[in-house]
């Protein structure tokens, strides 16, 4: 047994240069520079980059300013339902100012605009 074992590291300790695996040449200086542009340019450019974020929070901010006028929008509106529920003559305003209706019996008299 000693023997089978001497016999396998002898075969390690006398083989070749040109058997044993070589380690892959180095990277010099001029690949970390670039490669180290290469993530600055993505980090600066790429789809999760600094221009990106800075327009997703532009977005952002325009999104929040449209969502305050709407919500603004809304209350207005829900108030004026609630009018309409409680004053019935809220209905009759808005039916002869936006609608043009009229009573029964009822007679307009529509005035052309001066021209001097």
């Amino acid at each position: 047994m000693k023997r089978e074992l001497l016999g396998i590291f002898g075969r390690f300790r006398n083989s070749s240069a040109s058997d044993r695996i070589q380690a892959p040449p180095r990277l010099g200086a001029s690949a970390w520079v670039l490669g180290s542009a290469l993530a600055l340019v993505l980090m600066a450019y790429g789809n999760r980059g600094l221009w990106n974020l800075l327009r997703l929070r532009s977005e952002r901010q325009d999104l929040q300013t449209d969502i305050l006028r709407l919500q603004t929008q809304i209350d207005g509106l829900q108030a004026e339902y609630k009018d309409y529920g409680t004053h019935p003559e809220a209905v009759e305003r808005t039916a002869r100012e936006e609608l043009n209706l009229i009573r029964p019996g009822e007679t307009v008299y529509k005035f052309g605009s001066s021209s001097r």
